[in-house]
């Protein structure tokens, strides 16, 4: 850290305290902290949150994507094709990065939310695992590899297994 970084340490210090009315703390690691998944709203946070914080298999999933060059946003829509209780897209490429949207689709019990957010995030590991697939055509060749056909698109042994663990770890 540069000299002139850390003078200005002690300003950002108490403009947090004089904002706030208390001092920053550190608190325990949430989703939202890591940057590769990123929530689309504060809903959506608060349910990742409780996720990582209660669910070791949802934690490591979000951990292990800070190691990818995937970029994940997780949003809440109001309707997704039956049975779908999410949807993930390819969005495209930017430079060294490949970007997802995660579409969950809005149901009243906050586990069943979590559970479905950990299945679609197994499928964004799938993909990180997979530096090749950049486009709709890769991703389909993919799929059709991995997984097998659904109703919507194709599924795969482990991201049913990975929603089941989470939903189990939510209850406990």
């Amino acid at each position: 850290m540069t000299k002139r970084a850390l003078a200005v340490l002690p300003a950002l210090a108490f403009a947090a305290v004089s904002l706030t009315g208390r001092p920053v703390e550190a608190g325990p690691p949430t989703a939202a902290a890591l940057n590769r998944v990123r929530p689309a709203d504060a809903c959506v946070r608060t349910l990742m949150d409780a996720g990582y914080q209660k669910s070791p298999t949802f934690r490591r999933l979000v951990q292990d994507l800070q190691k990818t060059d995937l970029i994940v946003y997780v949003s809440q829509v109001p309707y997704l094709p039956e049975p779908d209780a999410g949807a993930l897209q390819l969005v495209g490429r930017a430079g060294e990065q490949r970007y997802v949207r995660v579409s969950i689709k809005k149901v009243p019990n906050p586990r069943e939310f979590i559970a479905a957010v950990a299945h679609e995030l197994r499928h964004a590991m799938e993909l990180a695992e997979n530096p090749g697939v950049v486009d709709e055509e890769s991703l389909t060749a993919l799929y059709r590899g991995i997984g097998r056909p659904s109703c919507n698109g194709y599924e795969t042994a482990a991201a049913r297994e990975t929603g089941d663990l989470v939903c189990r770890e939510m209850q406990k």
